[in-house]
């Protein structure tokens, strides 16, 4: 294989370039040895502040390695790092590849669930078949009715919601946000404490899956 012609280093003095606000880039096209450098360089990077935050979660605030990851997505992201240093941010995750590095991101969060699906003890799931209904519709309903007495309030907000959104489409946007289950996050935490085989697992994964279904 001729390593000459990737020229690694060209392209990472170009993924590290500042991109001046003031000035309107063009949109870039890339070719496949390029393409394929940065999109790797997007990972290394992600997965390195991932485990360096996520072992700082574990390890000083005694929480678990997805609440690390998590928070470290929202630092690379435009709510930090876009915020305040937003050429570097659109140096390292350029526009133009945004696309592919969420299309990958689901691909991970697929098999992983895939895996998960392989660690579920049926015989737990049928004894504890009728609790994670009764668990999933607590889930849904609570949520539901405490959306029904806020929404009359904060319909009326400026900018909360938009403009002519009546008060039954902003009660059940709202009750389904906080119905909604963070499935792969609750799956990953149930894997991390070990608990992916017992039946108090199972009985979260399933009403899990029955909220998010």
């Amino acid at each position: 294989m001729n390593f000459d012609n990737l020229n690694l280093w060209d392209t990472l003095s170009d993924v590290f370039a500042k991109h001046g606000p003031a000035v309107a880039a063009a949109a870039q096209t890339y070719s496949p040895n390029d393409f394929s450098i940065r999109f790797f360089l997007q990972l290394a990077i992600i997965m390195l502040a991932c485990r360096v935050v996520g072992w700082f979660g574990s390890k000083f605030l005694g929480q678990p390695q997805v609440v690390g990851e998590m928070i470290a997505g929202v630092t690379l992201g435009p709510s930090l790092l876009g915020l305040f240093f937003p050429d570097i941010q659109a140096a390292i995750f350029p526009k133009e590849m945004k696309n592919v590095l969420y299309t990958g991101a689901q691909l991970g969060v697929g098999l992983y669930m895939f895996l998960v699906g392989t660690t579920l003890q049926l015989d737990h799931f049928k004894t504890k078949a009728r609790s994670a209904i009764s668990v999933s519709a607590a889930g849904i309903l609570v949520p539901f009715f405490i959306a029904f007495l806020i929404a009359p309030y904060l319909v009326n907000i400026p900018g909360l919601f938009a403009l002519g959104i009546s008060q039954a489409n902003a009660t059940l946007f709202m009750g389904a946000c906080i119905a909604l289950t963070a499935f792969p996050m609750l799956a990953r935490i149930i894997n991390e404490r070990g608990l992916a085989n017992t039946s108090l697992g199972t009985l979260s994964l399933t009403a899990g899956a029955f909220d998010d279904a």
